[in-house]
This record gives C-alpha cells, structure tokens and sequence, in this order.
C-alpha cells in the first residue's frame, strides 16, 4: 500500500502541468474530417495568454498544420481535428510561434440560443414531471409523437413525422453515429488551445 501511495505522489509531482482555455474563432480556410487538408487558418474572436507572460489579442490570425483528425463516431459524438499553429499574424506582422506544444482543438461551434433551451428545459421537465406523478411509462416519448404529429416535417406525414419525433427522444438515437466537422470560411468554431508545460 505504502508504494501504490508513494508512486501516486511521484506521479503527480512529476507529471506536466496542461495550460487550456476554450475561445470561439472565425475559420479562414476550408476544412472537412471527410477530406481533410494539411493545413488550417483561423482568426481568434477573443483574446488568451499562454504561460502568463504571451498574449494574443482578439483578430490575431493562426496558420498551421493539422495533426490529427476525428471523424464522428458512435455516440453522437462529432468530429473534430486538432492543428499545431506554427505561425500567427497580427495587426503588424508575421511571427513564429516559439511556444512548444501548443494545439488547438476545433470543434463545432453553434451559438446558445436562451429562447430555445427555456422551451426544451420546460417541455423536458413537463413531460418527466408528468411521467413520475402519474406513473406512467414512456410518457415522454409520447408527447414527442404528438408534438411530431401536431408539427410534421415539410417531406413527411404526420405519421411519420410523429415516429421521428419519438424515436429522437428515445436513447436509442446514442447508438448513431455523429456528424462529420465541415469548416467554411467565415463560419465560427470552437477552439481548445492548449499547452503541455513541464513542471
């Protein structure tokens, strides 16, 4: 026990400290995990520090190369990929990037709409409220059909929209796969820099 306890220590005193901050940015160039290319641009909406002493201000544009790629996988979960900047401009300049390890995750941005969460925050503490007072199983994916039913989809009927509408709200729907990453120029991603740093 003393030596599981004393390599714990070990470990967490020799282990890297992660630098990490999540930002939103503006693509430059075009991306996709379907095809991907060597190289992305993007321009920062907000700015960040790394190692409390570099500071790059909101408009500062990275350039660099793409390391790895995700695509969607199941589990809705989305595809991303993850660029090292090797180079980063500003409003004088061209420089190089002297920081080692720094990446950048990009992932899909969609901005919070307040409107639309209240409404699915309420519909979903409506239905489950419903569906525990009045003891009654999958109460929720019933209201899903008749809402699907009431409001069907512009190609469909309203049978077909109401399955649709129930199944999206069974957790049958984690087993697909999730969405491919398709970047075009001007649309806003998330960013995830980070930077290992011995410590």
């Amino acid at each position: 026990m003393k030596k599981i306890f004393l390599a714990l220590i070990i470990t967490m005193f020799t282990s890297a400290a992660v630098f990490a901050e999540t930002i939103i940015g503006t693509a430059l160039t075009e991306f996709s995990t379907e095809n991907p290319a060597k190289h992305f641009t993007v321009q920062i909406n907000e700015g960040f520090t790394v190692n409390g002493w570099q500071k790059y201000p909101a408009g500062t544009v990275f350039s660099g190369t793409v390391v790895r790629v995700e695509n969607g996988k199941i589990g809705k979960r989305k595809g991303y990929f993850v660029f090292v900047p090797t180079y980063y401009s500003d409003k004088n300049d061209v420089h190089k990037i002297t920081t080692n390890n720094l990446e950048v995750k990009v992932e899909y941005y969609k901005p919070f709409d307040k409107d639309k969460a209240l409404k699915n925050l309420a519909n979903t503490g409506l239905s489950t409220a419903a569906s525990k007072i009045l003891h009654v199983p999958l109460l929720s994916q019933g209201i899903a059909f008749v809402k699907g039913a009431v409001n069907p989809d512009e190609d469909t009927n309203r049978l077909v929209s109401g399955v649709k509408s129930a199944y999206k709200s069974t957790p049958l729907t984690y087993v697909e796969k999730g969405d491919e990453l398709h970047v075009q120029p001007g649309q806003e991603v998330k960013l995830i820099i980070s930077q290992e740093t011995a410590e």
